[in-house]
């Protein structure tokens, strides 16, 4: 419940001198821990996905977000296409230009230290070299590329010149 201050299981953090900080954790409990040592206790790696969004949750960057936090991970997510689908089928897709794909992955990039990147739907060109190229630029090498073609009810989610690209 909430109580004067906010609830036991937030997470806050507050500023309690120069170099220290006092972290209140899910049960409530307060630590005095220095910064230093909050940044070098990060056990949880980060796993970043760049993937399409199936609404419906049996693929792309729902199914990732929940096989990295099955594996302990903390993910990100940038998303490259809007899917319209179903647990029946694909209807469509809208996806987003490069400026969209770089104006999501930079913030992202430049907040967290990911540990691994992972590719699925990028249905264009223009998307795949735009995401190869910031993905080198930040140093990510850790990169899986599970290109995503065809749904499984047969729609195609990429162009000609991007499934051209995947063949190479």
């Amino acid at each position: 419940g909430s109580r004067r201050g906010g609830s036991s299981r937030d997470r806050s953090i507050k500023r309690s001198g120069k170099y220290s900080i006092v972290c209140r954790g899910l049960r409530g409990r307060e630590e005095k821990r220095t910064i230093a040592t909050l940044e070098n206790s990060r056990k949880q790696k980060i796993c970043l996905t760049i993937a399409g969004l199936d609404p419906s949750g049996g693929a792309g960057i729902l199914a990732d977000v929940r096989t990295f936090a099955a594996f302990g991970c903390y993910p990100a997510a940038v998303v490259t296409s809007l899917t319209f689908q179903n647990t029946t089928g694909v209807f469509g897709a809208d996806n987003v230009d490069k400026e969209t794909l770089v104006g999501q992955l930079r913030p992202v990039l430049e907040d967290f230290p990911i540990d691994a990147a992972k590719t699925g739907m990028l249905p264009t060109l223009e998307l795949i070299e735009a995401a190869a190229d910031i993905l080198t630029e930040y140093g990510i090498e850790r990169i899986i590329v599970d290109p995503v073609v065809r749904s499984t009810s047969g729609f195609d989610l990429i162009d000609n010149d991007a499934f051209d690209s995947v063949l190479r």
